[in-house]
């Protein structure tokens, strides 16, 4: 009676039918997705091979950028450099003008005083070539100045350049960090789906063995 008992306990509680029937539909799962001949393993494979790749792209991106930044400081020192150098000379010259003008200015009022002929042939000479040498420092003064505006001018399109540059790179860099999120997502529900399949074959074979044990023990 005991005996009895148990046994239709048991039987309550495991349903060998359903068991069968539940081990059948995953079997017949895991035959159908073999039978596809679709290996996760080579997707999962070639996903991380562009992930690799689009992470060396990214990288490579990323040293261009870096070297064009170097590049153009570099540039913009160098034209600093001569803006300075040009501010030095232009404020020379217009020293050594200012000292000429004034000596011009006491020429004027030193020949209003000359009575002697000769004195006054000697005096506006020497105006002359004073006003020759403030002339010749004018000029020097313009070339300085060409030439500091020619130094502004090249580090603006040094500026202008690196800006365009830097916005297509990082465009192009924001394009391949969302390309390559994508690919992570991707690789990831691939890992997922392959883990999934990994469990139904597990519990497939369990299932198996189990009513394997289950019906030599009965």
């Amino acid at each position: 009676m005991k005996g009895s008992v148990m046994t239709t306990k048991f039987n309550l509680t495991i349903n060998p039918l359903t068991v069968v029937l539940l081990i059948g539909f995953i079997v017949c799962l895991v035959i159908i997705f073999r039978s596809c001949q679709y290996d996760p393993g080579e997707e999962i494979g070639r996903l991380k091979g562009e992930v690799e790749a689009r992470d060396e792209q990214l990288e490579i991106k990323e040293q261009g950028l870096q070297e064009l930044r170097e590049k153009n400081d570099a540039l913009q020192a160098e034209k600093d450099g001569a803006i300075d150098s040009s501010n030095t000379v232009i404020d020379r010259l217009q020293v050594e003008s200012d000292l000429k003008s004034q000596a011009i200015e006491r020429l004027e009022i030193e020949f209003d005083k000359l009575s002697d002929k000769d004195a006054k042939i000697e005096n506006l000479q020497a105006q002359v070539v004073a006003w020759e040498s403030r002339f010749s420092l004018a000029q020097e003064t313009i070339a300085e100045k060409d030439a500091k505006i020619f130094s502004l001018q090249d580090k603006y399109e040094s500026e202008l350049e690196l800006r365009q540059s830097t916005e297509i790179v990082l465009e192009d860099y924001r394009k391949s960090i969302a390309v390559r999120d994508e690919l992570v997502s991707e690789l990831e529900r691939k890992l997922k789906s392959k883990s999934r399949w990994q469990t139904l074959e597990r519990l497939a074979f369990v299932g198996v063995a189990g009513l394997l044990l289950y019906n030599s023990l009965s």
